[in-house]
């Protein structure tokens, strides 16, 4: 964690050593849908360092109960990264259906809505975007509490042209387009 950035939450040091085997050193374009704090997006312009990432989240009330104004603190953590990162704020199925519907991203992160609703749509919607050799990410995998497994499990079956990246006890899903 970097201790000169403001977060209120460090989920993210859980994924780590999974990111480490599955995102490539030389991907170039990105997508994260749920970037809360911003904590995965530093540690992605921290590691590789060829990436553009477009950040997509509410920015709004969802998490503001807990640690107040994330917005703002998102913003600050990751000004250092300038042009390298674009924030589109919205819900994630109204931004996802603004940007070009082809294989453009080498890298997606899904981290947003955690309903089965929610991560359903996102799958469907984030999928077609992935390129052919990128990765595709899910947090929360193995959370039950959180409706993301169902709802991934059920992608995953209907889905075609991929390799599972993910290993025993991994808390997230990882696939790989082929």
């Amino acid at each position: 964690m970097r201790e000169d950035k403001e977060f209120t939450q460090w989920w993210h040091n859980n994924a780590i050593g999974m990111w480490e085997r599955w995102i490539p050193q030389d991907v170039k374009k990105g997508l994260e849908i749920g970037s809360f704090e911003g904590a995965s997006a530093v540690w992605l312009m921290d590691h590789r360092p060829n990436l553009q990432l477009t950040c997509v989240d509410i920015f709004g009330p969802a998490f503001d109960d807990v640690t107040g104004e994330y917005e703002q603190r998102f913003e600050r953590n990751v000004a250092e990264y300038g042009k390298r990162i674009t924030k589109l704020k919205g819900k994630s199925q109204d931004v996802l259906d603004t940007l070009p519907q082809r294989k453009t991203y080498d890298l997606i992160y899904i981290d947003g809505d955690h309903s089965y609703e929610g991560a359903a749509q996102d799958a469907q919607a984030a999928y077609p975007l992935l390129k052919k050799g990128g990765v595709l990410i899910f947090d929360d995998y193995n959370n039950d509490q959180f409706g993301v497994k169902r709802a991934v499990d059920e992608f995953l079956e209907n889905a075609d042209g991929f390799e599972v990246l993910r290993e025993e006890g991994d808390y997230q899903m990882a696939i790989r387009r082929l």
